[in-house]
Parts: structure tokens; C-alpha cells; sequence
């Protein structure tokens, strides 16, 4: 099990894919933009089955961004909800949690693409010319 709120080789791996700092930024943002809703989908799903299928997206979407510890209790929610039972508590709380300290990693990472790409920007040679 992870311990840091991001792997960073999912998020090297992602940057070098994508090989420019401002499509990294745009595309982390997304998931930043939902994270919100996809979280409220898992915490007050309607029943078990609902919830697996929340928790699946979620699982999904951060292990793509290397939110690699709600990933990690995402999937554990999904087969608890598999199985039709009701999600622990304390297992949702670690998953906000974790949340939000991917959150904060990552709004960080975009500010330091977003910061990298103004720089490539303003290096770039004048077309103009």
C-alpha cells in the first residue's frame, strides 16, 4: 500500500506521455474539477451496487493521476460494494482524507507545469521574427 498521496511514477510516466507541461495541467485539472462529485457519488450512493460502480470510476480516474491511495481504498470500496455490503466508515473517512492530500499534491503539480509551460512560452522563438 501506497504511503505518499502520489506515485510519482504514474505521474512521471503521465507528464513524459503527454510531453507538455500545459496539456499535463489542463488534463490534471479535469480530475481535480471532478474529484468533488466523484467522491459524493461513492460516499451517498443509493445501494451497495451503486457505490461499486462509483467507487470504480474513482479508482479509475485516480490510479490514472496517481492518487494511488484513494485508487487503493476506491478498489476496496468497489468489492465491498461487489459483495452488497455497506461501506465502513472509517474506510470512507480514510478515502476523503486521501482525497484531499492528493488534492493538494496535485493542485501543486499543476502550478509547477502551468509555471513550466509560461517559462517553454516565453523561450520559444518568435515566429514573427
Amino acid at each position: 500500500m501506497h504511503t505518499e498521496p502520489l506515485d510519482q511514477q504514474v505521474i512521471g510516466s503521465l507528464s513524459a506521455e503527454l510531453g507538455d507541461p500545459a496539456t499535463f495541467a489542463r488534463l490534471v485539472r479535469l480530475y481535480l474539477d471532478r474529484l468533488s462529485d466523484r467522491l459524493e457519488n461513492v460516499v451517498n450512493a443509493e445501494d451497495a451496487a451503486a457505490m461499486a460502480a462509483a467507487a470504480h470510476s474513482l479508482k479509475s480516474a485516480s490510479g490514472t493521476f496517481g492518487a494511488a491511495i484513494v485508487a487503493d481504498i476506491a478498489g476496496q470500496l468497489e468489492a465491498i460494494g461487489e459483495r452488497g455490503e455497506e461501506a465502513p466508515a472509517p474506510l470512507i473517512d480514510g478515502m476523503l482524507d486521501a482525497a484531499e492530500d492528493a488534492r493538494r499534491a496535485l493542485t501543486q503539480l499543476v502550478a509547477d507545469a502551468e509555471a513550466e509551460a509560461d517559462v517553454e512560452a516565453d523561450n520559444a522563438p518568435d515566429d514573427a521574427g
